[in-house]
């Protein structure tokens, strides 16, 4: 239940957080990739628990799942930025301005 709630709770601001890193070009292969990365990675930790649990028990899974897990939410601490509010909404920066993006044509 504990995974449910933080997994309903996480990926609407990673979303979010995704909208305004990336322009609106690259927002959907963005969104794309990350929804099939959550996927892929529910399928691999039912695979592993249904692999290894049954001969190990069921805590082993859970460890195996976990330890990645907490290094690559220390390594993204450590890394990422939280990036500014609506920094990539064209919409946005032609109400506020802000300077032309090279090649783009866009305000930036």
């Amino acid at each position: 239940r504990v995974t449910g709630i933080s997994i309903a709770g996480a990926t609407p601001l990673l979303f979010s957080m995704l909208g305004d890193t990336f322009g609106v070009s690259a927002r959907v292969k963005v969104s794309a990739l990350i929804s099939v990365a959550i996927q892929l990675g529910g399928a691999g930790g039912q695979f592993i628990a249904g692999t290894l649990g049954p001969v190990y028990g069921w805590r082993v899974p859970f460890g195996l799942v976990a330890v990645p897990a907490l290094i690559l939410n220390l390594i993204a601490v450590v890394c990422l930025t939280e990036p500014a509010r609506g920094r990539s909404e064209v919409a946005l920066k032609m109400r506020f301005g802000g300077e032309e993006e090279e090649g783009t044509g866009e305000k930036g």
